[in-house]
């Protein structure tokens, strides 16, 4: 039973520490709508990529590393955008659910380091280690999205 508690209590505190806090900021209608306030940035972040809006770099969205979320809806008023923006959401979950499940894997065989534990925690590292090709994936896509996202402030002046 100490082996089921210490899996359980890890869950939550990767669960907690990796849910991305999402601030829905957007820009009034009647604002002036310019580069520096309406422009678009990628910053990194402990727990994954925020989308960023402005010079003051307002949050208004995450694409997590370990917690599977969707950034799309930021960029619906552009196609080109969104699709890209799509696309890096789409492997960001796939990406996070192999983190998430290789350090489940990982945590679960280091608990019972023999025999069949051995091969766990190998099977849950090869999977954290294969996630990190999707998670620059996702990020290419996410930067091409706040890319597209910005071709329209560079006609103003």
């Amino acid at each position: 039973m100490r082996h089921s508690f210490s899996i359980a209590t890890a869950i939550a505190v990767v669960a907690l520490l990796a849910y991305p806090v999402r601030a829905a900021v957007g820009q009034a209608a009647s604002a002036p709508c310019d580069y520096a306030h309406c422009s678009l940035d990628v910053v990194p972040r402990l727990t994954g990529l925020a989308v960023a809006r402005g010079a003051s770099e307002e949050r208004i969205s995450t694409l997590p590393f370990l917690w599977p979320a969707h950034a799309a809806h930021i960029f619906a008023d552009d196609s080109v955008a969104w699709r890209h923006a799509a696309n890096a959401s789409r492997r960001r979950v796939l990406a996070a659910l192999c983190t998430d499940l290789g350090g489940l894997l990982v945590i679960g065989g280091a608990a019972r380091f023999h025999g069949a534990g051995r091969a766990v925690t190998g099977g849950g590292a090869g999977l954290v280690a294969a996630s990190v090709p999707m998670q620059f994936a996702a990020d290419a896509e996410l930067s091409r999205a706040v890319w597209a996202y910005n071709r329209r402030f560079a006609s103003l002046k």
